[in-house]
């Protein structure tokens, strides 16, 4: 039996997340998102709401009020139809190295098609100018 190698994935998740005058709910989702196993050092990845819940053992009922003060935050943005998230402001905490570049332009090519992918961009000429160069030169 072939031994798999788990491996800690490290990103940085800032203290202002406890001064978000969010509910208990809130906060425990938006560090689920921050943290989870799904999440990339450029904060773009697939997420279904069933998988959010399957995790955190909630209905979607209990997600509804939690996800949209989220949305409404602008802490993150969500193509339901492609299900996929953006942490839009992983990129200031936390600009990405050489090595996690090459993934998240890796990871970017396997997306569905999302105007998340446009708006990633956005916050990496920003935040994260090397990530935006490789996009540029990485994505078609």
């Amino acid at each position: 039996m072939a031994k798999v190698k788990n491996e800690d994935k490290y990103n940085r998740v800032t203290t202002k997340l406890w001064d978000e005058p969010w509910d208990d709910s809130t906060r425990l989702l938006a560090a689920y998102l921050l943290t989870n196993h799904h999440r990339t050092s450029e904060g773009l990845h697939r997420l279904s709401k069933a998988e959010v819940c399957d995790e955190l053992r909630w209905s979607l009922r209990k997600l509804r009020q939690p996800w949209q003060n989220l949305l409404d935050s602008g802490f993150i943005e969500y193509d339901d139809e492609r299900q996929v998230v953006l942490l839009t402001r992983a990129l200031q905490v936390q600009r990405t190295n050489p090595k996690q570049r090459v993934h998240a332009i890796r990871m970017l090519r396997q997306l569905p098609h999302t105007p998340l992918i446009d708006r990633l961009y956005d916050l990496a000429c920003e935040y994260d100018p090397d990530l935006a160069q490789d996009m540029d030169e990485g994505l078609d």
